[in-house]
């Protein structure tokens, strides 16, 4: 359902709404025709015999299994493209046209009146007029002379409504607009002065929170899912006839499950198996065979049963798959953001193309530049890459590629590639950290080397700067990246070995397709390769794939420089050419940027091998700690004036200190112990590492979960809850030479917390009886503390931990008391719905075994149950 492009009537721009243009029904009558009506003239009575002809090609689309059509019920995956995608059922005219023409099944006879009153209920049903009733267009607005900021001059009006002005869209939709309104909203108490006089943007929880309250303003234009969810129940009423439903419980039943389908987050899913569950068969009269003695059979064998579930499950899927999901995808754009983690958000299709026009307006002028028709199609024919659509995300800007082999996967090869050279060549990029590893690598080696390799001894005071590079993929300088990887690439060819390897993994067996990058001339042999491997991991099958491909360097870099200089991406009818910066949404954009800002750190900043310095980018935001206040602010002064070459230029509203400047920055709140930094809360004392909950404040926790309703929900529920204990298990947050003992202990209470917070929520979206399975829950709380235990304590065998002579000192009995201790205190607000779980999980922590740790983390208790508070649970 996601991304989806608003269907236009056939020779207009006139957007069509209910089914797409190619769904069977508007075959026969097309929904954006004009409708007939009372009194135009004289009524002609449609043709009988095209009436059951349209019914019994409309039977192929419903029932296909029985018309020996392609199904998803026959041996699923069969019918796969070559690129894993499902079939589109949509359009089966060719596949129809192949099998030619066949005679109608018996049990399908006494259906085709009731298809063929669908497709004239279709042919009556006012689509828009529906979903004008149901869910009103939200870009209904008139902006209000006299106010400063959009959110308050924009008002509603349901009556005369202008639509809104482009420079009005242009800052609801802008993230910048957004971040520069929420600081000028600071209240004058927050803000305090410098020794010039001059004031301080203080930044600190407090004032996070206040910002935070504020949602992303184009929020104002989604529709809710009560509202689509209507649309959906209003459509059927007038296009599906009830006989199909055979009673109003199963029709509610199904309801039910439409809303379930609106209302999940991403990545969720909803199986016909459940849809079945509570759907009453015998109160289907289509499915009885026909005959007199079958209309009063008080018993049914076991041969029709079965034949009556498989009409009713082809039937279902047709409604789900067919009907209701190219619904929502004609009506809706269908889309997420990252304010709202994995929340469905829905727009109307009018409303969105009324809110991208001027983004797509000032995309095409400052990025992107037109090319004519022909131009276009001679590149194209050409190039091996294709072009892309531009897909517009709130707040982000993705590509949604053609169909047929993508760009990402066209460029696999120089991905193995860049990324084989990255590890040989590491002084190439620079500061660069693509995760945990490499930051915890580099504060570590900083850190040994201010205290001489003792943890104990105290740190010099500690200078912090954190900047952020202003659309760094829109204003990487082209020429200049190329330049840089011409001298990056040293090999004449590359082979790409290639292996598989499956594993277990909880109760679930996973399987992955590796490729690695090695020059044509040294490669190792797969099952020295292989040994090699298994040092490292534990029950685990190494396929080779035999077959491997080679690249030459020449290809490679005329496939790198087609990319980036001759990006063409399709807007409505138009082709553009990128002009400035690089794709995004490539699978090169990382790499590009950490080779490109690695060459402009090599070039222009005196901290890279500083003994006093450590420097850390995390794609394009940079983090400067060092014991020399002049070196701090020279940093700062450096990228705050630019670098027009590379076409860097910070972005001052991000810029955060933690001591005085002469410009107006954010400055970190005296009274805060830690710097934030990509989602790090760095001790300014003596570099402790902690997760920075405070990202999280305008979020909601449950819009960032993934709830399984399968076969063994049980089972998928516990391993959830193991992979998010997991998740903060990193030695980054356990090492005890890097982190003090408190910030070991805070992490893992704090962990503890969050997951007691988003179990609360997965078990309320699961509906479970906790009355009845309140011992289940308590064992796999029970599993999930043991399991977190175990997995950082792994993580001190591992080759990085080694490498850095880390010590986790971890016990089993703190680990599990502050585990207990976190969720009785989470779930002890819901007091009702975990009574007896409570009673358990305080009967264990009173045990004596536990009873001197109470005193013991008292602080870390207090620290970490603001995280509570801070999440608003």
């Amino acid at each position: 359902m996601f991304y989806s492009r608003p269907s236009l009537a056939p020779h207009t721009s006139r957007i069509v709404f209910g089914l797409p243009t190619k769904h069977v029904l508007n075959r026969f009558y097309p929904s954006w025709a004009p409708k007939p009506k009372a009194g135009d003239g004289e009524w002609v009575d449609p043709d009988p015999r095209q009436q059951m002809e349209h019914a019994r090609h409309l039977a192929k689309y419903v029932f296909p299994r029985q018309y020996s059509l392609k199904n998803p019920f026959d041996s699923p995956g069969s019918h796969r493209s070559s690129l894993g995608m499902p079939p589109d059922y949509l359009d089966r005219e060719q596949e129809i046209k192949l099998k030619g023409s066949c005679k109608t099944p018996k049990r399908l006879k006494a259906v085709l009146d009731s298809l063929d009153k669908m497709i004239w209920r279709h042919h009556k049903c006012r689509y828009k007029a529906l979903l004008d009733l149901s869910c009103p267009s939200k870009v209904t607005y008139r902006a209000t002379a006299g106010r400063r900021h959009v959110d308050k001059f924009v008002q509603l009006r349901r009556n005369n409504a202008t639509p809104l002005d482009n420079s009005v869209i242009l800052e609801l939709m802008s993230e910048m607009s957004i971040q520069l309104q929420t600081q000028a909203s600071v209240t004058n108490h927050s803000i305090s002065l410098d020794l010039s006089g001059r004031p301080i943007f203080v930044h600190d929880q407090s004032q996070a929170r206040r910002q935070l309250k504020h949602k992303p303003r184009f929020a104002e234009f989604v529709c809710g899912v009560d509202e689509v969810f209507r649309y959906a129940v209003l459509v059927t009423r007038a296009v599906i006839p009830k006989v199909f439903w055979g009673s109003k419980r199963n029709f509610l039943v199904t309801m039910g499950y439409v809303k379930h389908m609106i209302t999940t987050r991403r990545y969720e899913t909803l199986s016909l198996h459940q849809v079945l569950q509570n759907f009453q068969t015998t109160d289907c009269d289509w499915l009885i065979p026909p005959g007199e003695g079958m209309q009063h059979q008080a018993r049914v064998s076991l041969s029709d049963s079965l034949k009556r579930r498989e009409l009713l499950e082809e039937f279902l899927f047709w409604y789900f798959d067919s009907f209701i999901i190219p619904l929502m995808k004609t009506t809706f754009y269908v889309t997420e953001s990252s304010a709202f983690r994995n929340k469905v958000l829905y727009f109307r299709h009018d409303d969105w193309s009324t809110l991208c026009a001027p983004l797509v307006e000032k995309l095409s002028t400052d990025t992107f530049q037109q090319i004519d028709q022909h131009e276009a199609q001679e590149i194209l024919r050409q190039r091996q890459l294709g072009f892309s659509f531009v897909r517009l995300l709130p707040k982000e800007t993705g590509d949604a590629h053609r169909p047929g082999q993508s760009i990402n996967q066209i460029l696999q090869a120089s991905f193995q590639i860049l990324t084989y050279e990255k590890n040989r060549q590491l002084e190439r990029i620079g500061a660069s950290a693509f995760g945990p590893n490499e930051i915890y690598a580099k504060l570590k080696t900083f850190k040994d080397r201010l205290t001489g390799g003792n943890p104990s001894a105290a740190l010099p005071k500690l200078y912090f700067v954190k900047v952020d590079v202003q659309a760094c993929f829109d204003t990487i300088e082209q020429t200049k990246l190329l330049e840089i990887l011409r001298e990056l690439l040293l090999e004449d060819a590359y082979m790409i070995q290639r292996y598989g390897t499956v594993h277990k993994a909880g109760e679930k067996i996973q399987r992955k397709f590796v490729k690695k990058a090695h020059p044509e001339d040294d490669h190792p042999h797969f099952l020295t390769y292989a040994a090699q491997l298994a040092q490292g991991l534990r029950h685990t099958l190494f396929a080779d794939q035999v077959v491997y491909p080679f690249s030459r360097r020449k290809e490679i870099i005329a496939l790198l420089e087609e990319h980036i200089t001759e990006n063409i991406v399709k807007i409505g009818d138009e082709y553009y050419r990128q002009v400035v910066g690089i794709p995004q949404g490539s699978v090169l954009s990382a790499l590009l940027c950490s080779f490109f800002y690695g060459h402009l750190e090599r070039e222009k900043f005196a901290v890279m091998n500083d003994p006093e310095c450590v420097l850390m980018r995390l794609i394009d935001d940079w983090l400067l700690i060092t014991t020399n206040h002049t070196k701090a602010v020279d940093f700062y002064d450096m990228l705050s004036a630019g670098h027009p070459e590379y076409g860097c230029f910070i972005s001052k509203d991000k810029s955060l200190v933690n001591f005085e400047h002469p410009e107006l920055v954010n400055i970190v709140d005296p009274r805060s112990r830690v710097f934030p930094w990509c989602g790090y809360s760095i001790n300014m004392r003596d570099l402790s590492v902690t997760v920075d909950y405070a990202r999280y404040h305008a979020t909601y926790l449950q819009d960032s979960l993934t709830v399984e309703y399968g076969r063994r929900p049980g089972a998928a529920f516990a391993f959830k809850m193991m992979q998010l204990a997991k998740s903060k298990s990193h030695i980054i947050y356990n090492d005890a030479s890097l982190n003090s003992s408190d910030a070991v202990h805070l992490n893992i209470y704090q962990n503890f917390t969050v997951l007691a917070m988003k179990m609360h929520y997965y078990l309320k979206e699961w509906r479970l009886d906790m009355a009845k399975h309140h011992m289940f829950v308590l064992n796999t709380i029970r599993r999930t503390i043991r399991f977190a235990y175990t997995s950082a304590c792994n993580k001190a065998t591992h080759k990085l931990a080694r490498a850095h002579h880390a010590r986790v000192n971890l016990q089993e009995r703190q680990v599990t008391w502050l585990g207990l201790h976190a969720f009785h205190s989470v779930l002890s607000r819901k007091p009702q719905a975990y009574a007896r779980l409570l009673k358990m999980l305080s009967f264990q922590l009173s045990l004596p075994r536990y009873r001197h740790l109470r005193k013991r983390f008292r602080g870390v208790v207090a620290e970490g149950l603001s995280t509570v508070t801070l999440l608003c649970f």
